[in-house]
């Protein structure tokens, strides 16, 4: 995770939300998730010196997967992408509206996967299934891919 939100702020992500899923290892309770909270963040200030990006990556507290996919976001109508594994239809090259999205949201799953009940949940509030090939990769390789093609195909890495 350290990895995945030092490259998330290099890379210009905004927030960040760690979220517990139906396949994530390692449940944090209350105390051990704020004191992660707080390394990240830590972490996330590092990279922005490193990079010298002005602005931190904001590292939101841990939310639940219902949580993450139900939440309006306060600056309006975003896309909204959830990259999974089975997806074999879509992805971001065939992607209509992407280059024109005025704000994209990404969601990744841990890595055991999302299940297929928290997919038909996101799909119900407006969450579009994406895949990233036909390769399975690690869920810190899969946030760094996903992100770098995302700001590429937006405009953000230019």
């Amino acid at each position: 995770m350290d990895l995945v939100i030092q490259k998330c702020t290099e890379l210009g992500a905004e927030v960040f939300i760690p979220y517990d899923a139906a396949r994530s290892q390692g449940k944090l309770d209350a105390s051990q998730a704020r004191k992660k909270q707080e390394r990240w963040q830590r972490i996330s200030l590092e990279a922005c010196k490193q990079c010298m990006r002005p602005q931190p990556m904001t590292v939101a507290s841990p939310a639940s997967f219902v949580d993450l996919v139900t939440a309006e976001s306060v600056e309006g109508p975003r896309l909204k992408l959830i990259f999974w594994e089975e997806e074999s239809a879509t992805n971001l090259y065939n992607l209509p509206g992407l280059a024109d999205a005025s704000g994209v949201d990404i969601i990744l799953g841990p890595e055991g996967g999302i299940s297929r009940e928290e997919i038909e949940i996101a799909r119900a509030h407006g969450w579009q299934t994406v895949s990233l090939g036909q390769r399975i990769l690690r869920a810190e390789t899969a946030a760094i891919v996903a992100l770098t093609l995302v700001q590429y195909l937006t405009g953000n890495l230019s």
